[in-house]
């Protein structure tokens, strides 16, 4: 989208010239026809984000879609004025489609940004459950062997059946992790 928005900052600058006013709308249809195909993209993309739960960034991909229809608007506008040799006020329309493609480009980056923070605190608040799981599991670990050192042969049989628990408990913590990764 920004490489969209920079192409038509450009296109505006040479509408303001007013020279060649048939290319200069011929040009402007060309960039309408690219914003116009980046719409069903938007679309998927937004889908896409909503399925995997990602309400923040699906939100900010609706809003970049909305301000790239809006430019789309603008382009069709700029292409209509150039048409009628209308140099400066098709100039004006680019400039303003540029602009809402460069906020909609804006609008991606922030929902990628918002994304990627969330999944950086899912994976940081995974890792802290794992730790304090570790502890605990250390600790009971650490109980134990105190309590087998001490204890008679049937406390002892009773005490593996723990201890078999606490290697679970290891397993499952460590697939979590693997999981969480």
């Amino acid at each position: 989208m920004d490489e969209l928005a920079r192409k038509e900052r450009a296109l505006a600058d040479a509408m303001k010239e007013a020279d060649k006013p048939e290319l200069r709308a011929r040009q402007q249809e060309a960039l309408e026809k690219e914003a116009q195909e980046l719409q069903p993209r938007l679309d998927r993309l937004q889908e896409r984000l909503e399925q995997l739960e990602e309400a923040d960034a699906a939100q900010g991909v609706e809003k970049a879609r909305q301000q790239a229809q809006q430019a789309r608007q603008q382009m069709d506008e700029a292409r209509q004025q150039a048409e009628r040799r209308q140099s400066q006020q098709a100039g004006e329309k680019a400039l303003k489609a540029a602009e809402q493609l460069e906020q909609a480009a804006e609008q991606l980056d922030q929902a990628q940004q918002e994304m990627a923070q969330q999944k950086a605190q899912a994976a940081l608040e995974a890792l802290l459950r794992a730790a304090d799981d570790a502890l605990a599991l250390a600790r009971r670990q650490s109980e134990l062997g105190a309590s087998m050192q001490d204890a008679s042969p049937e406390a002892l049989a009773e005490m593996r059946g723990d201890e078999a628990s606490l290697l679970q408990g290891v397993r499952n913590l460590a697939q979590s992790l693997q999981e969480s990764a």
